[in-house]
């Protein structure tokens, strides 16, 4: 039996942070001789102590270990997760990293498995030729990036990341999509009671962002909301019904800064005609039936760093068989297609945003092509089965 321990954030919910949703995903799907330790909280350790006993025998095993108390990772759990990991015994033949890690956690890491009997794996979020502060030949880059990414194996979310570190030297990398579930995020009829609590009607023509305030780019909300005040002119110029038009920004806030940017657009769009057609969701639980609420989905980052390559907001509209709209940034062109599960626009460009949404509110034939393309590409790609099946793979083989 491979004694696997799964290093990140509290295995808890809500599920809102992509490598604790897949550390859970493979907690649960994952087939085979394994003994799974995650790390939780006392109260979802017991649920999931209770729904052990009722899973299949060909299933991993799951032992949670509820070294926890908050849900939230922060100074104390972060102090937790280490002294967790520099025990004396580890007692796990894997540890897999679901991380970017950085400069001085990794000098800690590689101290506690210098000595140790124990493989490391690392799912990286993304990478960033500025994680290594890199100068010099491109020898002496590697040795840099090397210290921070000392893992036995190291798996990439994206063919993107996976090129630039083979680029750098690296050959201990491969790529594993992100799988998601097909069942759970699959194209289904509008939620009536989800449409009357956001105060929607079945006739409004739905644009949804689910993303960040700032993370994806500082004036990148500011840009969605220009861009939805220009359609709305369109729509007006060319006397079609613009008061159905609805733009949802399913948008987390995470810190102050993301608070005082909420504030500052809440003020900006007041004196906009269109600022009833506006609607803030700070959260919502129900995430397939929000995509399925919509038309169009938009994903127009400035950029990436700090999220995973292909992030979870992109994927689970497209198994929903909704058309995205993304910006032209390399790792989220690899896989949505221009014209073929999806539209691409140059980055910033406020009006090419506003005109893709026109075309495919306008064009519903194109935007069911798209839409069921995309399903088609999620089904063949992106496949929580899959995926786990190509973990337990890699855990076989360290």
């Amino acid at each position: 039996m491979r004694r696997i321990l799964f290093f990140t954030r509290p295995l808890t919910p809500p599920w809102d942070e992509a490598s604790k949703n897949l550390a859970f995903d493979l907690s649960q799907n994952l087939e085979g001789d394994f003994e799974l330790e995650i790390l939780t909280t006392k109260t979802f350790a017991e649920k999931i102590t209770t729904e052990n006993h009722l899973k299949e025998k060909y299933f991993a095993q799951v032992n949670p270990n509820s070294i926890f108390s908050s849900p939230r990772l922060n100074f104390w759990t972060k102090i937790k997760l280490l002294r967790r990991l520099f025990q004396r015994n580890i007692n796990a033949d894997i540890v897999h990293f679901l991380f970017t890690p950085r400069s001085l956690t990794s000098f800690l890491f590689r101290l506690r498995f210098k000595f140790s009997k124990s493989k490391t794996l690392l799912t990286m979020a993304t990478f960033s030729s500025n994680q290594g502060n890199l100068t010099g030949n491109k020898k002496e880059q590697y040795k840099k990036l090397k210290k921070i990414f000392f893992f036995d194996q190291i798996i990439t979310q994206s063919k993107y990341s996976e090129k630039k570190l083979r680029n750098f030297g690296f050959k201990n990398v491969q790529t594993i999509y992100p799988g998601i579930d097909l069942e759970k995020f699959s194209p289904q009829p509008q939620n009536q009671t989800t449409l009357k609590s956001l105060n929607l009607a079945s006739t409004d023509e739905i644009i949804l962002f689910a993303g960040e305030y700032l993370r994806l780019g500082e004036k990148v909300v500011d840009e969605i909301i220009e861009a939805f005040v220009l359609l709305n002119k369109s729509f007006r110029n060319q006397k079609l019904e613009n008061k159905s038009l609805k733009l949802v920004l399913a948008i987390r806030i995470k810190s102050k800064k993301d608070k005082l940017k909420k504030q500052q657009l809440l003020t900006k769009i007041k004196k906009l005609s269109c600022a009833k057609q506006i609607i803030f969701l700070d959260f919502f639980n129900q995430m397939p039936e929000l995509y399925n609420l919509s038309r169009v989905n938009i994903f127009p980052a400035h950029k990436m760093e700090g999220k995973f390559d292909i992030p979870y907001a992109v994927l689970e509209p497209m198994a929903c068989a909704k058309p995205m709209i993304v910006s032209n940034l390399p790792v989220l062109t690899e896989f949505v297609k221009n014209e073929e599960t999806g539209l691409v626009i140059d980055s910033g460009n406020v009006t090419a945003l506003q005109k893709a949404i026109e075309q495919l509110l306008k064009d519903k034939a194109l935007t069911e092509k798209l839409g069921q393309n995309a399903r088609q590409y999620v089904e063949e790609n992106f496949d929580i089965k899959s995926a786990v099946k190509k973990y337990a793979k890699v855990y076989n083989k360290l």
